[in-house]
This record gives structure tokens, C-alpha cells and sequence, in this order.
């Protein structure tokens, strides 16, 4: 089962301790360009993999993954899918 929102901070946190993979998506793209993931890990990280970067990065703490979320989707608005599987 999954859940699409526009992306905001409120219900980002929310889908956050919810699901176990949000997939951000530019609302106005096409074949996958834009796409970010975002995991949260068993041990509590957080990991973000965009479709422009193989490299992850990992956060400890929801304000830091919050302020590169908002770096990452500044120059467009995006929406998040949710899945609650691992």
C-alpha cells in the first residue's frame, strides 16, 4: 500500500515515522529525473539517494535530513510516495 502527499514538513515527519521509504518525486518530471529516496534504516539512520548521486548520505537526526531534503527540492516542487516495507 502506498501514500502520495505534496512534500511539507509537518506531514514529511509524519509519513517519516510511518514508512520505511519515501520516494520524492518532482511533480512535473519524467523518467525518473529528479527522484530522490530516502530510507530509515533499522539502526535509525536515515539514508537519501537521488537519481543524480550514487553516493547515500546518512543522518542521525531529522532536522539535518529536513535541511538537505529542502536543498534538494528547492528548485521545484515535489510529491512523496511511502512505502512501509523493508
Amino acid at each position: 500500500m502506498s501514500h502520495t502527499e505534496v512534500l511539507e514538513y509537518r506531514a514529511f515527519r509524519k509519513m517519516m515515522e510511518s514508512y520505511n521509504k519515501i520516494y520524492l518525486k518532482p511533480d512535473q518530471g519524467c523518467k525518473s529525473k529528479g527522484v530522490i529516496r530516502i530510507e530509515k534504516a533499522e539502526n535509525g539512520l536515515y539514508l537519501i539517494r537521488s537519481s543524480e548521486s550514487a553516493t547515500p548520505q546518512d543522518f542521525h537526526e531529522f532536522p539535518d535530513l529536513w535541511k538537505t531534503v529542502q536543498l534538494m527540492t528547492s528548485h521545484t516542487r515535489h510529491i512523496y510516495n511511502c512505502l512501509k516495507h523493508y
